[in-house]
């Protein structure tokens, strides 16, 4: 048996960070009900309903419903079931609160107070079920000043101070490049907390809100940076690949087109097996490189000597001799090396998940192994409104008839309205 097998979540969740966290749940056995509109376009579906060609689609062809064959929201919505409902209709609510009174956790991501502005906040779940558990994932949390700004992981990666960091110094920050660190790290935070609120349920029968700010669940993150200018009113400038501490400490060319390999030297001891691994070459034993201070004071001539040697040598090569001398070093991966890494495969890192429209492809799968209940992907993502009659006519009991009223009356379905774009 799964670990979560027996919890039912209802999920109203959007793009990367909810969708995620609840693949995961339904990858360890929770049953997770995802809920769509027909209304409006999910990006992660396609930001309009004619498409272009394009990467997102398998063979770059959208085909007939593109919402359907996305990879981004393919990628991002497996183990899931998956219906759609107008929640702003009074007579739809009711079904979604219906479905809420047996549900054990609902996830969302709107901006704060976005479930209330469809009449099903937390105070009306709770009369709905008085111990349910609500994860709030927005961007900034449920109170304060910017509680209700819109925004996207570009702009939380911003505001999070993450983005100051990055780039090299002197550069203008217009050449960073984008970054989303709050998604992954608020996997993982919103995981463990509603895991933990579910667990205090289950000791005293108590529910709760659990109010999660994407951005905070970064900022902690970054933590020397927050305490330096609080201890010394500094603010760290951007030092490239650069570290303070360690020396070198970088990104290092290597033989072939754009091929690079990463090393840090964090103590003396290292850098005397650094030095032996390169074959102890005479510049390596000048006094000024002998000690962490030298080396940081000799920086740039420093990084100049080690990338002469790397730039000669294969990437991985220089890993593996590197690693054998305990040297940390790994080669800067692409994507078509991190398909074909064989330590990923050989831990079974990407799974083939065959979908009805988009066919057989391999997907990420979990960085986290369980040994004696193994997580697996249960179904493939949902297609738009798949499973309306299995929750209509099955879990909620509906007489048939009720059902086509509500797709006559354009409140549910399995294509997107006319006129429907994000």
């Amino acid at each position: 048996m799964l670990p979560l097998a027996g919890i039912r979540v209802l999920e109203f969740c959007d793009i990367w960070i909810g969708p995620t966290l609840c693949s995961f749940l339904g990858d360890l056995g929770a049953e997770v009900w995802k809920i769509e509109t027909i209304h409006r376009m999910s990006p992660s579906r396609g930001l309009h309903a004619n498409p272009p060609r394009g990467p997102t689609y398998p063979g770059m062809e959208p085909g007939g419903m593109p919402f359907n064959r996305n990879s981004y929201f393919n990628a991002h919505n497996r183990s899931k079931y998956g219906f759609t409902l107008d929640v702003r209709d009074e007579e739809t609510r009711s079904r979604f609160l219906e479905l809420a009174s047996v549900c054990d956790a609902l996830v969302e991501n709107f901006p704060a107070g976005g479930l209330a502005k469809l009449g099903v906040g937390y105070d009306t779940l709770r009369r709905a079920r008085p111990d349910i558990v609500l994860l709030s994932l927005s961007p900034y949390g449920q109170t304060g000043p910017y509680r209700s700004h819109n925004t996207f992981g570009f702009c939380i990666d911003s505001m999070c101070g993450h983005a100051s960091l990055r780039g090299y110094r002197g550069d203008d920050i217009t050449q960073t490049a984008p970054a989303y660190p709050q998604d992954p790290g608020g996997v993982h935070v919103g995981m463990f907390a509603l895991l933990a609120a579910m667990h205090h349920r289950h000791r005293t029968g108590e529910g709760q809100w659990i109010d999660l700010s994407q951005a905070e669940a970064y900022i902690d993150r970054i933590g020397e940076s927050i305490v330096d200018y609080s201890m010394n009113r500094r603010v760290p400038e951007r030092m490239g690949n650069r570290h303070e501490v360690m020396a070198p400490h970088g990104v290092y060319p290597c033989r072939g087109t754009d091929r690079w390999v990463t090393i840090a030297v964090a103590s003396d001891n290292e850098w005397r097996r650094l030095c032996e691994a390169m074959g102890d070459p005479a510049w390596s034993r000048d006094a000024k490189f002998a000690t962490k201070q030298g080396r940081q004071q000799n920086a740039k001539e420093l990084d100049r000597r080690l990338a002469d040697w790397t730039r000669t040598r294969d990437d991985h090569a220089t890993m593996l001799v590197l690693q054998a001398h305990r040297i940390m070093c790994s080669p800067v991966m692409d994507a078509r090396q991190l398909f074909e890494d064989p330590h990923l495969r050989a831990r079974g890192f990407f799974e083939p998940i065959v979908h009805p429209t988009a066919g057989r492809h391999e997907y990420p799968g979990r960085a986290w192994r369980f040994s004696e209940t193994p997580a697996a992907i249960q179904r493939p993502a949902n297609l738009l409104g798949e499973h309306n009659d299995l929750l209509f006519h099955s879990l909620l009991g509906m007489r048939p008839e009720h059902v086509t009223r509500m797709r006559d009356k354009g409140l549910i379905g399995d294509r997107f309205a006319t006129g429907a774009e994000h």
